[in-house]
């Protein structure tokens, strides 16, 4: 699967949640969506709705991207509009998936993490409440139960981490 990672190098969220992701393009600030590349609102659709799991999973690793990227006010708007939008929800979906989706899991922890946290945003506990009342916590602690406790997976570290933030 080719994944088109979108690593936004600054961008903008209006009050109504609109993101423009900026590209530097030739010393020339672009709106990324005006240059092809999905929006937050793209890349939260894609996540929620895709019937297609290669679709799903690049808007995941897109939307990761974006999270890890964002600070301050902007980290604000942009947690209400993956909370508004059912994003939680469909990233706790990534956790039950099979094994072989191991680095999709592993995202959604990151992202979900992220989110979960008020080093990213004083609001965080609606994140949270959000992950508990939508099911995400016995997925998160299956993830924790390594066959080989003395040598633990990247999802059980993943997955400790996440249940630290």
């Amino acid at each position: 699967m080719d994944v088109q990672v979108l690593e936004a190098e600054d961008f903008t969220i209006e009050d109504d949640g609109t993101v423009h992701e900026m590209l530097d393009v030739d010393g020339e600030r672009e709106d990324l969506a005006s240059a092809g590349r999905p929006t937050a609102d793209e890349l939260l659709e894609r996540l929620v709705g895709a019937r297609d799991a290669a679709l799903r999973n690049e808007a995941l690793i897109s939307l990761t991207h974006l999270v890890v990227d964002t600070y301050g006010p902007d980290a604000e708007r942009l947690a209400e509009q993956i909370r508004a939008s059912g994003g939680i929800e469909a990233m706790i979906a990534c956790l039950g998936g099979a094994a072989e989706e191991a680095g999709i899991q592993q995202c959604a922890m990151e992202c979900l993490g992220t989110l979960c946290t008020t080093t990213f945003e004083p609001h965080a506990h609606l994140s949270l409440r959000h992950f508990v009342t939508a099911g995400g916590l016995p997925l998160l602690q299956a993830l924790c139960d390594a066959p080989d406790p003395r040598a633990p997976g990247p999802n059980v570290i993943f997955a400790v981490a996440m249940l630290q933030n």
